[in-house]
Parts: structure tokens; sequence; C-alpha cells
């Protein structure tokens, strides 16, 4: 069977179940009013914005946010912010992630 939520592949364990997890579930709940094709894109929106990166980094939400993780990790030691250091956005989360490897040209 399909989670109506999150669209995984579960085994039921009664014919009335619909949702594979507690997770899913507790989603549902939070969005009662959400029509079912609506809690499909609420659920994808909230697994971008909550769960962590595949890639194990750190994963900040908006550009800024990687904007100031930067400065504040290399306050103690160089200011302002060296070249070295820049911000990428994460082609597998969105999110957005520091790194010391050089940008790739384009």
């Amino acid at each position: 069977m399909t989670c109506d939520v999150c669209g995984g592949e579960f085994t039921p364990a009664d014919e009335d179940q619909r949702r594979c997890s507690d997770e899913c579930l507790e989603f549902v709940r939070a969005h009662k009013h959400a029509r079912r094709k609506t809690l499909a894109n609420l659920w994808k929106l909230h697994v971008r914005y909550t769960r962590p990166c595949p890639s194990g980094k750190v994963r900040h939400q908006k550009k800024r946010d990687a904007e100031q993780a930067a400065r504040v990790a290399v306050r103690l030691r160089y200011d302002p912010v060296p070249d070295w250091l820049r911000i990428y956005e994460c082609p597998a989360c969105h999110g957005w992630h520091l790194t010391s490897k050089p940008g790739r040209e384009t």
C-alpha cells in the first residue's frame, strides 16, 4: 500500500491504516484542513525544510543563514571572510552549504 502523505510503500497493520508512520500521522493531524493533493505538496516542503542533507553536511535554509555561519566560523581567525570559503546551493537538499573547495568553472 502507498502512504497518502509521503507516498512511501508500506504494509498496513489493518485495513484502515493509510499512513506509514507516526510522523505521517502527526503531520496529517497538524494539517487536518488541507486537501489530500495539497497534503502531498505540504509534505514535500516539510521534508525539504526539516530534514538534514543526505550528504551529512550542515544545511542552511537560506543563503543569508549560510553567510552568517561563514562569518561566525571564521570570526576568531580571519577578518573579513576569506576568499577560499564560499557558499553554494546543494542540488540534493536545495539548502545552502559552506565549502573551502574552489567553485566549478562554467
